[in-house]
C-alpha cells in the first residue's frame, strides 16, 4: 500500500476535488507491478462531473481540455503527468466490468483507501496472464486486440485462451475502426524495445493483415536464391534485427547512432520507429514482381514498386506525409548498400557510385545503412555470420565518404557563380554548386582557379 500512497501524493493538489473518486487503469496496474515511472493517471468520479472540473481548475490554476470518446473525458497535466477524469458508469464494479482486460479492472478508492478487484485482476497480474473481461470485450472494441498485444509484449505476459480465440475471431473487425485509433496503438507498439514480438503476435492472431493487407501476399513467396527463409519470415526477422541493433550497436559507426537518434518525423515518430515500420514494409513489392528464371525467383523493381505501396499504406493509416515519404525513400534505396558491397567485393566500386547513393539518400542515409544491415542479417544464417564484413564496408566506404561530403564547402559562392556564369539567382545556381561539390569530392577540382574553369563548362 506504500506504493499507492505515492500515487496519492501525485494527486495531492487536487485530492479534495476527487476525494470520492477511484484511481483505475494503467497507472494503478503499473504501481502494483512496482513500476513508478508514471506518465498518466486515470480517475473515475462519482460526483458532479462539471463541478469536479471547476474545482480542479481552481486548485491547479490551469485550464485542461474536454473531449468525448465513448464518454466525456477531462484531461490536464499535473507535474508533467497526464490526468484523465471521467464519470463513473454505475457502481465501481459495473464500471470496471466494461473495461478491456482483467489486469486493468483494478481500482483504488481514494475515500476508503482500499483496493477493489471484482474480476481478480491482481491474481492475473501475479500469474502474468492477459485475459479479456468477457468473451465479447474484443468484439465490442477490436482495437483492444492491438492494445492487448502491446501490453503483453511490454510486460512479458502470456495470453489467456480467451484472448487468443477472441482475437483470431474478431481480428477482421479492426478494418472498420477509425484509423486514428489504429495508428495510435501502432505507434505505441513501435516504441516497445521488443516491437518485433508484437508484430509476430499480430501475424499469429490474424490482425497484421487486417492493417497491412499487402503483407498477406508475402505468405505465398517461398525461399529462393540467397534467401533461406519464406518472405514473411524474412520480413519479421528484419524487424527483429532492427530492434536488436538499437539494443546493441556493436561495430556500427557511432555517428550513425547519433544521427538516427536525432531524427524525428511526423506523428511523433523517431528514427528507430520509422526504421521498424519501413523494415516491416520493405519487401511488399515482391509478390507483385515475382517471376521464375532458371529455377530461381526474381523480383525486378520490387524496391520502387514496394516504396510507392508503403507510402500509400502509411498515408491511409494516417502516419503523415514526412513519415510516409521517408519510409518510401528508405525502401526505394534499401538495396543500394548491398549492390555497392557487391561492386566492392568484385573490385569494381567507384567513388562516383558511392557519391550517387549518398546524394540520393540525403539525410536518410544513416537509416538506410541500418536497414541494410538488418536486411542482410535476415537473409540467411550464412549472411548473418558474414555481417561484420558488410558493416566494415559500410563504415569505411560509405559512412566515412558521407561524412566527407557533409564537411565539404564549395570553392565558389553563389554570388561568384552568378557573376562567372552571368545568370540570376535561382535553381540553376544550386545545381551548379552541387556539381562543383561533386567535382571537389571526386578530386577533379582542388583549387578556386580549377573551380572557375570547371563551372564555365557547366550547363545552367
Amino acid at each position: 500500500m506504500e506504493n499507492l500512497k505515492q500515487l496519492e501524493n501525485i494527486l495531492e493538489k487536487i485530492i479534495n476535488c476527487v476525494k470520492d473518486g477511484y484511481i483505475v487503469g494503467g497507472a494503478l496496474r503499473d504501481f502494483l507491478l512496482g513500476i513508478e515511472d508514471i506518465k498518466d493517471v486515470d480517475i473515475v468520479i462519482s460526483g458532479n462531473f462539471y463541478e469536479t472540473i471547476h474545482c480542479i481548475e481552481k486548485a491547479t490554476q490551469q485550464k485542461g481540455f474536454l473531449y468525448t470518446r465513448e464518454k466525456p473525458v477531462y484531461t490536464f497535466y499535473l507535474n508533467n503527468i497526464r490526468v484523465d477524469i471521467t464519470k463513473l458508469q454505475g457502481t465501481i464494479e459495473e464500471d470496471l466490468s466494461h473495461r478491456d482486460f482483467t489486469i486493468n479492472t483494478i481500482a483504488y478508492s481514494l475515500k476508503e483507501k482500499k483496493i477493489i478487484d471484482p474480476l481478480n485482476g491482481i491474481k492475473d497480474l501475479q500469474k502474468k496472464i492477459l485475459c479479456p473481461v468477457s468473451s465479447s470485450a474484443l468484439k465490442k472494441d477490436p482495437v483492444r486486440i492491438l492494445r492487448g498485444i502491446r501490453i503483453k509484449s511490454k510486460f512479458h505476459l502470456s495470453y489467456s485462451k480467451k484472448f487468443t480465440e477472441s482475437a483470431k475471431k474478431f481480428a477482421n473487425l479492426i478494418e472498420k475502426e477509425p484509423k486514428e485509433r489504429i495508428r495510435e496503438e501502432l505507434i505505441k507498439i513501435l516504441k516497445l524495445q521488443n516491437a518485433y514480438e508484437a508484430f509476430k503476435d499480430m501475424r499469429e492472431l490474424n490482425v497484421l493483415y487486417s492493417i497491412f493487407p499487402e503483407l498477406a501476399e508475402e505468405e505465398k513467396i517461398p525461399p529462393s536464391g540467397l534467401h533461406q527463409y519464406p518472405l514473411i519470415i524474412h520480413t519479421l526477422k528484419t524487424v527483429e534485427y532492427i530492434c536488436n541493433i538499437f539494443k546493441q550497436w556493436g561495430k556500427i559507426n557511432h555517428y550513425v547512432i547519433k544521427e538516427v537518434s536525432n531524427l524525428t518525423f511526423s506523428g511523433n515518430i523517431s528514427g528507430r520507429e520509422l526504421l521498424i515500420i519501413a523494415g516491416l514494409l520493405h519487401d511488399i513489392g515482391k509478390p507483385l514482381t515475382v517471376k521464375e528464371k532458371n529455377g530461381h525467383l526474381t523480383f525486378y523493381n520490387h524496391d520502387k514498386i514496394g516504396a510507392k505501396m508503403a507510402e500509400k499504406r502509411l498515408l491511409t493509416i494516417g502516419f503523415g506525409k514526412k513519415t510516409a515519404s521517408s519510409a518510401k525513400k528508405i525502401i526505394e534505396l534499401h538495396l543500394r548498400p548491398f549492390f555497392l558491397f557487391q561492386l566492392f567485393k568484385g573490385k569494381q566500386l567507384s567513388p562516383k557510385a558511392v557519391y550517387k547513393f549518398i546524394k540520393a539518400a540525403g539525410s536518410l542515409l544513416p537509416l538506410i545503412v541500418i536497414h541494410s544491415i538488418a536486411d542482410f542479417k535476415a537473409t540467411s544464417e550464412k549472411m548473418n555470420k558474414d555481417t561484420d564484413e558488410f558493416i566494415w564496408f559500410l563504415n569505411e566506404k560509405v559512412i566515412n565518404f558521407y561524412l566527407k561530403v557533409k564537411s565539404v564547402k564549395p570553392l565558389l559562392s553563389g554570388k561568384e557563380i552568378m557573376k562567372i556564369k552571368g545568370i540570376q539567382e535561382g535553381k540553376a545556381v544550386g545545381r551548379i554548386k552541387d556539381k562543383l561539390i561533386e567535382f571537389q569530392i571526386l578530386g577533379r577540382v582542388k583549387t578556386k582557379e580549377e573551380a572557375i574553369k570547371a563551372i564555365k563548362g557547366f550547363s545552367p
